[in-house]
């Protein structure tokens, strides 16, 4: 890490906490000053300030955002970019966009199962909604998708390394039987 970026991490983290506190103007100005880094901790604040743009409802200004990291390919940034796109266009209303960009997640290879969620920030602002939600797809003959796994809670970060590493262990015969 050069000078510039030492302090990133701290700052993102930060930003995050700002955010959970509801300061999100705080938080957004942390994340804008970071938006043009190079590589993962650039592509970070952009995720951060997307989300926080679109639950202001700006959800074109948080595409915007987004579209530099859905270039990226299938690493797991442009995972999370794809997915935090869709939820963007669907709260957008626009269903068509929103299940486009999960087809396209499900379609990747590098698909982590906790790729949804990895900070435990979907649906926090939702109570008594799904604050957790992890999937992943379920692959038949070929590496076709036959089928989604799902699980959700409505607490955050519900599910430990062992439900993770169970819902992983499930993944084949599920497949097996769905297809």
């Amino acid at each position: 890490i050069t000078g510039v970026e030492e302090g990133v991490p701290a700052r993102l983290r930060l930003a995050r906490l700002n955010a959970d506190d509801g300061d999100t103007d705080g938080a957004l100005a942390m994340y804008q000053e970071l938006l043009d880094l190079p590589g993962d901790l650039g592509a970070d604040a952009r995720l951060g300030a997307a989300e926080l743009i679109s639950r202001r409802g700006d959800g074109a200004g948080a595409l915007a955002l987004l579209e530099p990291l859905l270039a990226r390919g299938d690493d797991e940034l442009g995972a999370r970019a794809r997915f935090q796109a869709a939820t963007v266009a669907s709260r957008m209303g626009d269903t068509d966009r929103a299940s486009q960009g999960l087809q396209e997640l499900l379609a990747m290879d590098s698909v982590d199962v906790r790729v949804a969620d990895p900070e435990g920030n979907l649906g926090a602002d939702d109570e008594g909604r799904m604050a957790t939600f992890l999937s992943m797809p379920l692959r038949g003959h070929g590496g076709r998708v036959v089928g989604v796994l799902a699980l959700s809670s409505a607490a955050k970060n519900a599910f430990s390394e062992t439900a993770l590493g169970t819902l992983k262990l499930v993944e084949d015969p599920a497949a097996i039987v769905i297809d």
